[in-house]
């Protein structure tokens, strides 16, 4: 199997920037590059073609090393072929802002599935699957400028913002083989992709009746990704229609990503018991369902448990077929709140960490992490934030000002989010919203949340968290 990885990117790169140098190739564009042996979708320079000197269509792209592997005879075996994309939404009349072109290579040929769709669609893929064969190979995106100034056949830089507009066109284009009604030569070009936004389940077409575009869950999970939580938050209050939008937005998210730890038949049951033992999700797995904008695949997931609650949330997770880790660790800070705690380890290796409070109230171990993104929750029913405004921006600040974060977790949190020191660079005024010396809280006032209902839209409780009062020393 072919397989293309970091290291064979960087290479063709190097090279591609020695030819350009020597003038033998002239750099025209950026491309955004889905390896199939990569993890992440990487920005690659692409040049024109060996004796063009100047664009006129994307055939004059030099693209072959990105897509198909050279053979030791110097010829490429597979074809290269595309499809160019100018409407999304799928029935969408008007035309994108930036068209964008999909090459990619004969699914007959041998390459490797590729993994970077496979990781992105853990988090970012409709709840019912599209994909009935795992796409091969790799996948270049090139960027066409603005429709609108006349000049659409030229190609501008790409970037990482476009690849959550690029990721749902690719979802589509693969399940359908890159193929389309009325499309029989593999380079013609695609205007309207196959989908249609009326053909859906009743119960997705209870959306907003102003935009009949979010009748479609992919368009709605588009569009409300760009967002920050607050305002999210704030969207799903404005109505019950609104409300519906949300819900079943983080409903499909918080799926998602317990489809990485437990069976989708035992999501229910799990959720049950965080409710019944009010227990929450803490950590990596709420961040990225809370988290709109977040990218990135949870390979942990904690739960923290008021006192008293610890052992009837391990008989469950123990009844789930969840094994006792051989690994059990908490984070520092958390040993001074924490009564208890375990590790488990699922039947794909992977560690559900459950830790006790030494309290009824769960708010000392929210608040006895590191950086500020960590004070993040999610519940069976609600979804809380005890740092909304920054939390807002992606952005990360220590939670304690006299306290030296370790390296590795700085590099952790600077991969995710924007990190500052201390709050002094922030350009707003957050408030009691920003972490500071001192933190107060009492009954939740400064809490921002949205009480999204769970899997069946259940009414939340009352008794989620008690008064509590923190401060810091510097």
């Amino acid at each position: 199997m072919s397989v293309t990885r970091n290291e064979d990117i960087l290479c063709i790169r190097r090279e591609i920037c020695k030819l350009i140098k020597a003038q033998k190739l002239k750099a025209q564009v950026e491309g955004l590059l889905l390896g199939n042996g990569c993890d992440d979708p990487i920005l690659v320079h692409i040049p024109l073609d060996s004796g063009i000197s100047s664009f006129s269509s994307v055939d004059d792209l030099y693209i072959k090393p990105f897509i198909v592997p050279e053979e030791p005879t110097g010829i490429y075996a597979q074809d290269i072929r595309r499809r160019y994309v100018n409407r999304f939404p799928f029935d969408c009349p008007s035309l994108l802002c930036h068209a964008f072109t999909f090459f990619y290579c004969d699914q007959m040929g041998p390459f490797a599935h590729n993994r970077v769709l496979q990781k992105r669609l853990l988090i970012e893929e409709p709840e019912e699957p599209t994909f009935t064969i795992p796409w091969r190979g790799n996948i270049l995106v090139v960027k066409h400028g603005r429709t609108d100034s006349g000049a659409n056949l030229g190609v501008v830089d790409i970037n990482m913002h476009d690849f959550v507009l690029v990721l749902p066109m690719i979802q589509w284009l693969c399940s359908k083989d890159m193929e389309c009604p009325g499309t029989t030569s593999p380079n013609a070009e695609i205007y309207r992709l196959p989908l249609s936004l009326y053909n859906l389940l009743p119960h997705e077409k209870y959306m907003c009746s102003r935009d009949k575009a979010f009748n479609s869950p992919y368009v709605r999970d588009l569009i409300l990704s760009q967002c920050g939580p607050v305002t999210v938050f704030a969207y799903g209050s404005c109505n019950r229609s609104a409300r519906m939008q949300v819900q079943m937005f983080f409903s499909s998210r918080v799926r998602k990503v317990l489809s990485r730890f437990l069976p989708k038949a035992q999501h229910s049951k799990f959720m049950d018991a965080l409710e019944d033992y009010s227990c929450f999700i803490v950590g990596s797995v709420a961040t990225a369902v809370v988290y709109p904008r977040a990218v990135f695949i949870p390979t942990d997931l904690n739960i923290i448990a008021p006192l008293g609650s610890f052992c009837r949330m391990k008989s469950v997770l123990m009844k789930l077929s969840l094994a006792i880790g051989t690994q059990n660790a908490i984070k520092y800070h958390h040993r001074a709140w924490a009564n208890d705690f375990v590790t488990l380890t699922t039947s794909q290796g992977l560690h559900v960490t459950i830790t006790e409070s030494m309290s009824k109230s769960i708010l000392p171990l929210m608040i006895s992490g590191d950086t500020s993104v960590e004070c993040v929750t999610l519940g069976s029913h609600t979804m809380l934030s005890l740092y909304p405004s920054t939390f807002e921006h992606g952005i990360s600040v220590p939670l304690r000002g006299s306290y030296v974060i370790p390296r590795p977790v700085i590099t952790k949190v600077s991969s995710r989010f924007t990190y500052h020191q201390d709050g002094s660079r922030l350009n707003t005024k957050c408030k009691e919203e920003c972490p500071t010396l001192w933190r107060k809280s009492r009954g939740g006032r400064h809490f921002r949340g949205f009480f999204w209902g769970g899997f069946c839209g259940a009414a939340l409780s009352s008794k989620l968290y008690p008064d509590f009062e923190v401060q810091y020393v510097p």
